[in-house]
């Protein structure tokens, strides 16, 4: 599905432990980046980058302006990415702006924000959102390690145990956005489904499927309540 398409699915590691780092998760420079990765299906295989070539891949991607798929990149992955360009990398305020309006387009697609948006109350839930457990409900394979143990293994040089990590995610992310395009924008839940946009097999985004009322959630609305940003790691 999607192959050939300006289409990819990221997901990076972080550097430090957030206990380790003053202002915890809101420190995304302090964390730093042990590892980024995606899947780029114009190239079928992932790309990886680091400090080191953070700005030339941004450069890229703000070139292509691809479909970024992500769980939790708009609010994590995609700002630690600017924030550490910004304040360590000297990236200069044309590229820091360009890549701000692509994490911000209707081109980045963040299922994690979108479950919010379609469930807000469902943010005060803990572990019904994360990765592993959204994976687990909807069939798919789960991470067999915990990202908080990732900065340990960076620390301690096991750096191939971090990529096989990331990559692991890169591929479950993977797998849930493709089986979204079969069930129509459907998300299984341990309690119950959320219904989000969801990208075609020829590459455009359609709206949910609208349930009707006997297969709606029967949850009272309830406003949005600040959220763990780690709630998907």
């Amino acid at each position: 599905m999607w192959e050939n398409q300006n289409i990819i699915v990221l997901d990076l590691e972080i550097e430090h432990h957030p206990q380790t780092v003053p202002g915890e998760w809101e420190n995304r420079v302090g964390l730093g980046l042990a590892i980024g990765g995606f899947y780029d299906y114009a190239h079928g295989r992932i790309r990886w980058f680091n400090r080191q070539n953070l700005l030339e891949t941004m450069r890229e991607l703000i070139r292509r302006w691809p479909i970024i798929i992500t769980f939790n990149g708009i609010r994590f992955d995609l700002t630690l990415m600017h924030d550490i360009a910004e304040a360590e990398l000297d990236a200069g305020p044309e590229l820091l702006w360009g890549f701000r309006q692509m994490r911000d387009s209707p081109r980045s697609w963040d299922i994690l924000a979108e479950i919010w948006a379609a469930d807000p109350a469902s943010q005060r839930v803990k572990g019904l959102n994360g990765l592993d457990a959204i994976a687990a409900a909807n069939g798919l394979p789960q991470k067999t390690g915990y990202g908080f143990d990732v900065p340990q293994w960076w620390a301690a040089g096991d750096h191939a145990r971090v990529l096989n990590y990331c990559q692991q995610d890169i591929y479950i992310l993977k797998q849930l956005a493709e089986k979204l395009s079969r069930t129509d924008g459907r998300i299984e839940r341990t309690t119950s489904p959320v219904y989000i946009r969801y990208l075609h097999s020829d590459g455009g985004f359609l709206p949910p499927w609208e349930p009707t009322p006997a297969h709606a959630s029967d949850g009272p609305d309830a406003p949005a309540a600040p959220a763990d940003i780690h709630a998907a790691k």
